[in-house]
């Protein structure tokens, strides 16, 4: 749940500014998230297999809505 609003900032950074700002959100919301949010805190060493699933799932759909937003930029 951790990276919903995380992802949401994604989206509006890759729809208004395109690829690189997309991706740049992506990293810093990431790091933000992992470090902050995730079982062991304050580390960026994630063990648990969801948590590993879940961070995936939030790099693909974060690439996804980037790639998205710079074919939006461009038309």
């Amino acid at each position: 749940h951790a990276f919903v609003l995380p992802l949401l900032g994604v989206v509006l950074a890759s729809w208004y500014g395109g690829l690189w700002p997309g991706l740049l959100a992506l990293a810093l919301s990431m790091t933000a998230v992992v470090f902050l949010f995730i079982e062991d805190r304050h580390t960026f060493v994630v063990t648990r297999p969801g948590d590993q699933f879940a961070i995936g799932l939030f790099l693909f759909a974060g690439v996804g809505c980037a790639l998205l937003g710079e074919a939006q930029w461009v038309g």
